[in-house]
Parts: structure tokens; sequence; C-alpha cells
């Protein structure tokens, strides 16, 4: 027996559909109810009467639905499907059932005699999307057999998919199969062979076991991701003779224990995203010189470092990211001069940061749950982005202010009470974004210009600045809760003679317990200002995310102090 949903909860889900927000616009709340009702609390039901109003402004057409939805019994879903049928227009139809037959099995006519399943109408919408953006591609005209011209076949997120047909292999002009988040698939079709179009073959995030060796024949296949299957046991040997893959994702956890010579002959890698035992992959690695983006995720047993391992041989190597590399020792390994990009989650051995001063191409540095960090060395002068979260043992940093490019400056849930943050720190700089910052701090820089308790300050730009005013540097320190991760409150600048009001977005973290602070730069183009102004600076208490159709409000924030600094264009 299906599980119905209470009536919040069905609004939601037919808002999700119908609006991509949880809850419906005012104007179209009460119609929304309505349909809510006469769904019954069916899921199904919901999602597809919300679905066919996806996209629908005009309240005439929602009333004119509404009333052949209250035509039908409450609950019954067979009709309310079928009523959505029934609005396709005849080519619609006809690619509807064709897919209906090609997935269920049965004939056309019995396609349509109300024996509906969920997966066959997800499957068939999606076909649907996929077969509309292959004619757009390539000029074709839909015909009873035009599935066989697929070309593009997106059932990402499919959670009730469990098999696919085999007969999806005919579709031997697919170029794109994505089963993304599909987390109940068990398997792909065994004949794999025949779709040797196939440039891209997703399948992250699934219930897969295992692959079939058919897939080493796909010669013209650029990208296979497999990564976070967590019940994958093994792979094939003919999957390292694809030559032409520059997009690798595998999860092999520690089951893999050698790899075969064939897998050098990926010439053409450029990104591998592996989770398995990392220390069987090493000697593999070093020989990859064309990879320019790869994430190593340590998924086998901790055994001891014979010795330290280097990726110098990887010099195309741009972007590199190590999550719970623990069997790598309490250090990193050597790292290659080119690379940009540097994330490092979860290696709860590693102790100390070395000395990557010389790395002078780096521009982020991200380091988040490595608990067993206490101190970090020397950084790249021209790092421009510096995040640590949850590194909870972190006495110790560098000195920032050497870090002349910073634009993100983010620590958060580490030992260290107080950063240390300089005026230089602070720039509205015309060919780059403006200064931002996430800091423990619980009080105000006594440097600040301007600092008050309390959600709103007012004071004067100094007339000395004349044309030299660049800009405002705001700062408070704030406590806020919210479940959402993208979360906003605004700042509210007021010239006081003027009466003129301007409002920005602060972006703030979910912040409990102990107060935190965050570190906002405004340029001074954006503010049309002039020195001598006075100026209200306030930062009202409501809490903001945003979804497809805006601003939703959401929560509080609690504003314990606020400050401005006026900041003076330098010659």
């Amino acid at each position: 027996m299906v599980k119905t949903l209470g009536q919040i909860e069905s609004l939601q889900l037919f808002s999700y559909h119908a609006f991509r927000i949880p809850v419906p616009p005012d104007s179209f709340k009460n119609l929304s109810l309505s349909f809510v009702t006469h769904a019954g609390g069916l899921p199904l039901a919901l999602k597809v009467l919300g679905s066919s109003l996806s996209g629908r402004t005009n309240e005439s057409f929602w009333n004119d639905k509404l009333e052949k939805v209250k035509a039908i019994p409450e609950n019954d879903i067979q009709k309310i499907l079928q009523l959505s049928y029934d609005e396709l227009d005849d080519t619609q139809k006809a690619i509807f059932l064709d897919i209906a037959f090609f997935v269920v099995g049965k004939d056309k006519d019995e396609a349509t005699d109300g024996t509906w399943k969920e997966d066959a109408l997800v499957f068939a919408k999606k076909c649907m999307e996929g077969f509309a953006k292959s004619r757009e591609t390539a000029g074709y005209n839909y015909s009873p057999q035009g599935l066989i011209n697929l070309l593009y076949l997106n059932l990402s997120d499919c959670k009730n998919l469990i098999n696919l047909p085999n007969s999806i292999c005919n579709l031997k002009l697919l170029r794109e199969l994505d089963l993304s988040y599909c987390s109940n698939l068990e398997q792909l079709p065994e004949q794999l062979e025949k779709m040797q179009c196939l440039n891209w073959l997703f399948a992250p995030d699934t219930a897969i076991e295992q692959v079939p060796d058919s897939i080493g024949l796909l010669s013209r296949l650029q990208g296979l991701l497999l990564n976070d299957c967590k019940n994958l046991k093994c792979v094939p040997g003919s999957i390292w003779n694809l030559t032409s893959i520059d997009d690798l994702g595998l999860h092999l956890g520690e089951t893999v224990i050698s790899l075969p010579d064939s897998v050098k002959n990926m010439k053409k890698l450029s990104r591998l995203d592996l989770s398995g035992n990392v220390r069987v992959w090493v000697p593999v690695i070093q020989c990859l010189s064309s990879l320019i983006w790869l994430k190593l995720s340590d998924e086998g047993r901790i055994l001891p470092l014979e010795k330290p391992f280097s990726l110098l041989q990887l010099y195309n190597l741009q972007v590199l990211i190590l999550d719970k590399c623990t069997s790598l020792g309490c250090s990193l390994p050597q790292l290659p001069l080119n690379l940009e990009r540097l994330r490092i989650y979860n290696h709860t051995s590693l102790e100390q940061l070395p000395d990557i001063s010389s790395l002078k191409k780096l521009v982020h540095l991200g380091i988040s749950g490595c608990i067993s960090l206490q101190s970090i060395l020397l950084l790249p002068c021209y790092l421009e982005s510096l995040c640590i979260t949850e590194c909870t043992s972190l006495q110790e940093l560098p000195d920032l202010s050497v870090l002349k490019e910073l634009e993100v400056l983010e620590i958060r849930s580490t030992n260290l009470k107080s950063i240390s943050l300089k005026q230089g720190s602070l720039h509205v700089g015309q060919s780059r974004p403006p200064f931002r910052a996430d800091l423990p701090n619980r009080e105000i820089a006594e440097w600040f210009t301007y600092k008050t308790s309390g959600r709103a300050i007012s004071f004067d730009i100094p007339p000395s600045f004349g044309s030299n005013f660049s800009g405002l540097a705001l700062w408070i320190v704030y406590t806020c809760k919210s479940k959402e991760d993208l979360i906003y409150m605004r700042s509210v600048i007021a010239k006081e003679a003027e009466g003129v009001t301007e409002k920005y977005p602060i972006y703030v973290q979910n912040v409990v317990g102990e107060a935190q602070s965050t570190v906002k730069c405004i340029t001074g183009g954006k503010l049309l200002m002039k020195s001598g102004e006075r100026i209200k600076v306030s930062f009202p208490s409501l809490l903001y995310t945003d979804y497809d159709d805006g601003e939703v409000p959401i929560g509080e924030v609690k504003v314990k102090m606020c400050g401005v600094h006026v900041i003076r264009r330098l010659n």
C-alpha cells in the first residue's frame, strides 16, 4: 500500500515540482492547496500535477486544470495520470507510448490501459527530454521508431530504478547516458558493446556491484564516472584498454591489490577521481603526466609508509584533492610545482602542513576535518583563498599579512580563538573581488575606524579623504541558526542627509553558541558616496536564502557588535 503524505508535506512536494520552492507564491497558494487536496496525499499524483503546472503563470490555466481535476474522484491516481497523458499533443503521445513499450516491454495499446508504473513515467519523461535534445542537435523528426535516434538520455536521480532493460543497448546512436544518483540501480546492461557511439557514461552514487566486461569495447568512451559506488566489488581488466578516456571516476574500495601495466596507456586521462587503496595506485598515478585534476580518497588499510612518495612528475596537475588519505602518514606527498588548487579533507593523521611557499601558482588552499593538524608553516604569497574548517587541534598560523592577493579568508571550528587581521588585508580592488572573511573573533579589531555594540552605527566619511575614498569594510559579530547551507543577511547603508538607502547581502555561517565574525568589503563605486558625507549602516535581523523564484526569509541573526572601516585608495 502506498504511504500518503500529510497536508504540509504534500504542499511542499507539489510546490517543489510546480515552482521549485518548498512554499508556493502567495498568489498561487489557494490554488495549490486545492490541487493538493484532490491528490489525496499520493506522492506520484502530487509530482505529476505539480510538474504539469510548472512554468505556467496564467491563473486561468490553473483554474481550467483544477476544474478537470475536481471531476475526478479524490485519490484516483489512475485518472489523474490519464489526465496528464490526455493533455499531450499527438506527437508527444506517440513518443510517450513508444517509451512505455520500450521500458515496460508491453504492447503500445496495453500501455494506455491504466497499468502505470512510476519508473516508466519517470523514464518516459526523461527520454522525451533526451529526444528533444537529440532532435535539436541533429535535426531528427520523430517517427514511431524515433527512439533509436536518441543521442542523450538523462535518467539521473531515478531512485526507484533498479535495472535497465537490455534493449537500451539498441540505442546505437546514443552519445551520453546519465544514471547519476540512481541509488537503487544494481547493474548495467550486459551488451554495452552495441553502443559504439557512447562518449559519456555517468553512474556515480549507484548500487552497481560490477561492470560488464563489454565496457572495454567502447572505443569512443571519453568519460566514465563510477565514483561513490559503494557496492562496486571489482572492475573488469578490459576497462584499462579504454585509451580514449579523458575523465575517469572509480570507487574500488580495498579489493584491488594490483593493477595491470596497461593502465599507463591512458595517455589522454586528464581527470581522475579515485576512491580505493591509494598506496596501490601511487606507482601508476606517477606515470599519468597528462593529469590536470586529481582526487584521491583512501579506502585501503593503513600501512606504514616505506618512504614518502612524490607527485612532482605530474607537471600538468592544477587541482589536487586528498580525502581521508591517512595512510600517507603525518605529512603530505611532494607536490607538483604548477599546482593551483589544493584541498585536504579528513586527513586525521596530518599534524603539520609543511612549507608550501614554493608553489608559486597556488591560489586556493582548503583544509577541513584534519583533526590532528596543529600548525601550518609558510604559505605561497599569491594565495587568493584560504579556508580552514573543522581542524580542532590547530593552534598556529603563519603571518597572513604577507598574503597580499588574499580575497577570501575562512577560519572556523579550530582551536584558534582570534585571527590577527591587518588593515592591509582590506581591499576593494577594481580587477578582483573585494575582500571577505569568516573568523572566530568575538571582538572587532582595534584599528577599525568605527565600532559599537548592537546592530547600527553612524559616522562621517572624513573630508580629508577627498577623491581617495575607496570603499567600506563592514564587520559584524553575530550568532545565527539555520538548516540551509547558503544563507545571508542584509546590510542597509543610508546617506542621512539625502535619505538614499542601499542594501547589500552579507553571507554568513551557521553559528551556534559563541559568537563569530564576518568581514565584508564594498567598493566605493557601488556606494555612490563621497568624502564628508554622514552615513548610517544597520544590520536588520532577518536571515535569507535563495530559491529559484527569489529570496526567502528563514530565520534571524543576532548581531552583538558591528563596525565600519573607511578604506582609503592607495597611491
